[in-house]
């Protein structure tokens, strides 16, 4: 993600979105459904302190809304169009003092999960929620074993039938996908068509990077 970020632009946030749509898009075009100009509208959880506050006791977590782009077949692109839709967000007041994406680390992304699952569950307007919590860089350890990932469970929306949420360990992403049990019985077709997105914004970041 750090790779396809710096070769691409836009922030890991942005890459893990772009990721998202892709598999998003793969899903429905193994349903046989119609994509072309499609976008489906997400609620992305933020931060709302700032640097200031960042010492403040309690949790203050915003959102915002963003229409992943599910029409575009070429990864850069849609990684391009959610950049350009997150600076412009974040810039705007749709979210107010927003500073970072779920970026501070002292904070338990279970907690913060947990926090953007109760929003959620007012909304009405959106068609699923993804929330990307990072959290220690450093290795954990329980008894002499290594923690290797952690995969975050989100609950669901009345109105909503897929939350995606994503925590980083030490480097590794774990990605946490709750669907709708009549709506989602093809959940692994998810989770394939992420690797498979991962995979071509790699080879995208690689192409730019190559020499002519």
């Amino acid at each position: 993600a750090k790779a396809v970020k710096n070769a691409l632009g836009g922030t890991v946030n942005d890459v893990i979105l772009a990721a998202v749509t892709g598999a998003l898009r793969a899903l429905l075009l193994a349903r046989g459904e119609a994509v072309k100009g499609l976008t489906l509208r997400a609620m992305v959880p933020v931060s709302t302190r700032d640097d200031a506050k960042q010492t403040a006791l309690g949790n203050q977590v915003s959102m915002f809304f963003l229409d992943l782009p599910i029409g575009l077949a070429d990864p850069a692109r849609r990684l391009r169009r959610i950049t350009a839709a997150t600076k412009e967000l974040k810039s705007s007041q749709q979210a107010v003092a927003a500073t970072a994406l779920m970026s501070s680390a002292q904070w338990a992304p279970p907690t913060l999960h947990g926090l953007a699952a109760r929003l959620l569950a007012r909304q009405r307007v959106v068609n699923l929620v993804v929330s990307n919590v990072p959290g220690p860089q450093v290795p954990l350890y329980l008894d002499g074993a290594r923690l290797l990932v952690a995969f975050p469970v989100m609950p669901l929306g009345e109105q909503m039938a897929l939350s995606v949420a994503v925590t980083s360990l030490s480097g590794v992403m774990g990605f946490g996908f709750t669907t709708d049990w009549d709506t989602g019985t093809d959940i692994d077709e998810l989770s394939d068509g992420l690797l498979q997105a991962f995979d071509e914004l790699k080879k995208a970041a690689e192409a730019k990077a190559s020499p002519r």
